[in-house]
C-alpha cells in the first residue's frame, strides 16, 4: 500500500489524523513535522507517496513555499490542503501551487477519508462502512461562518445571485446553531437545498450547454452527487427529527460543498467567460 505523508506542526491534530486514517484501513502512514528540505528528503524513499496532506496553519512557515517544495521533491504527488482559515486568498494560493483537493478545520472524519480515498484510490468513492471513527475533539467547535465576496462570483448574474443565496442559508443555519436553535431551521433550510439541486443546478447546466463547456459532464456528475446526498439527507430525517452531530454534519457538508465545488469547478465557468472575451 502506498504511503500517506502527514505534514502537521502540532502533536495532537496529527496523530489524530494518523488514528483516523489507520481506523480506515491506511497503515503505512508517516507524520512529519519539520518542513526543511533536508528532513523531506531523508524521510522519503525512492517511491512517490500515493498521497500527501498538508496543514496550512503553521504560521512559523510559508506554507505555500513548502507544498511547492513538498511536489518538488515527491514528484508532483497529490496534496490535500488542511486549513482552519476560509481567507479565499490563501485558498486560492494553495489551489494555485497544485493542492488537488482541501479540508477546511473543523472537520468530520468522513470529510478526510473521503478526500484521501478520492486522491488515493483515483477518484474512487469511498465505502461508507467503517468509517465512523468519530472524535469528540473534532466536533468541539461549529461549522465556521462564511462571508460572501466578489471572490466567489463567476460572472454570470443569476448563477451569482443564486450562489449568495446558499451562503445566507448557510449563516443563518450557523448563527441559530450558536443559538441552541438550528433543529428549528432545519425544515426550512432541507426544503430550500431541495428545491436549489433542482432549479439552481438546472441553471448552471443550461448556461454550460449554451456556451459549450468542455467539462459539462463532469459538472454535471458533481451536481448529481450533491443531489443524492441531499436526497440521501432528507429519506434519514423524514420526520425531521435530528440530532446535533447531524445539524454539524450537514452544516460541514453545506460549508464543504460551498468552498470547494464554487471555487475548484464553477470557476472554470469564468475561466471560460476570459477566453471568450
Amino acid at each position: 500500500m502506498g504511503k500517506i505523508l502527514i505534514f502537521e506542526h502540532t502533536n495532537i491534530l496529527g496523530y489524530k489524523m494518523k488514528q483516523i486514517l489507520t481506523q480506515n484501513g491506511f497503515n503505512n502512514i508517516e507524520i512529519i513535522k519539520d518542513y526543511s528540505v533536508i528532513n523531506l528528503t531523508q524521510n522519503q524513499t525512492s517511491e512517490r507517496p500515493a498521497c500527501i496532506v498538508v496543514d496550512l496553519d503553521d504560521r512559523n512557515h510559508d506554507m505555500i513555499q513548502v507544498i511547492k517544495r513538498i511536489k518538488e521533491e515527491t514528484n508532483n504527488a497529490p496534496i490535500i490542503s488542511l486549513s482552519q482559515d476560509s481567507n479565499l486568498s490563501t485558498l486560492k494560493k494553495a489551489i494555485g501551487v497544485g493542492c488537488r483537493e482541501f479540508v477546511l478545520k473543523p472537520f468530520e472524519a468522513e470529510t478526510l477519508i473521503s478526500k484521501v480515498y478520492k486522491l488515493y484510490y483515483d477518484d474512487q468513492e469511498p465505502s461508507k462502512e467503517g468509517n465512523t471513527f468519530l472524535t469528540e475533539e473534532l466536533f468541539k467547535e461549529n461549522a465556521i461562518s462564511l462571508k460572501w465576496s466578489e471572490d466567489y462570483m463567476v460572472g454570470v448574474e443569476q448563477i451569482d445571485l443564486e450562489h449568495q443565496k446558499i451562503f445566507e442559508h448557510f449563516n443563518k443555519l450557523y448563527s441559530l446553531m450558536r443559538e441552541g436553535h438550528g433543529h428549528e431551521y432545519y425544515g426550512e433550510l432541507i426544503g430550500f437545498l431541495a428545491d436549489y439541486v433542482n432549479t439552481h443546478f438546472e441553471h448552471e447546466e443550461q448556461y454550460q450547454l449554451k456556451t459549450s463547456f468542455q467539462e459539462y459532464q463532469k459538472h454535471k456528475a458533481h451536481h448529481d452527487k450533491f443531489s443524492r446526498r441531499i436526497n440521501e439527507i432528507m429519506e434519514n430525517h423524514k420526520d425531521n427529527r435530528i440530532s446535533d452531530n447531524d445539524l454539524i454534519s450537514i452544516s460541514l457538508f453545506i460549508k464543504d460543498w460551498l468552498i470547494h465545488h464554487i471555487l475548484l469547478e464553477d470557476m472554470k465557468i469564468k475561466d471560460t467567460l476570459k477566453v471568450s472575451e
